[in-house]
């Protein structure tokens, strides 16, 4: 499977941007984008794949992901379940080296 490219929204001439994933959407895609991103495990859990990394995450868990390199965040089941109460969370920044 091949990883989509993501593409990052910026403000005028910043250098990075914030956001906060806090459904499973966040987590759902195979994906890449050109940014450096810096991802903290607010709350949640399950499997993450990078590049050909395949490693458990959970809550408190830092990550540096590099530039143009394929991630996906499977989340465990329980945070899938179509009534679940539990919902992931995750701030992630992401670092625009063309400014």
């Amino acid at each position: 499977m091949n990883p989509l490219l993501q593409r990052i929204e910026y403000g005028v001439n910043s250098s990075f941007n914030i956001s906060k994933g806090q459904d499973d959407s966040f987590y759902s895609r195979w994906h890449y984008h050109p940014e450096i991103e810096l991802t903290l495990i607010k709350k949640g859990s399950g499997i993450r794949i990078i590049g050909d990394s395949i490693e458990p995450f959970s809550a408190g868990d830092l990550i540096l992901v590099g530039a143009h390199l394929p991630h996906y965040w499977p989340l465990d089941a329980r945070y899938r379940a179509k009534n679940s109460r539990q919902s992931p969370e995750a701030v992630s920044v992401h670092f625009n080296d063309a400014v």
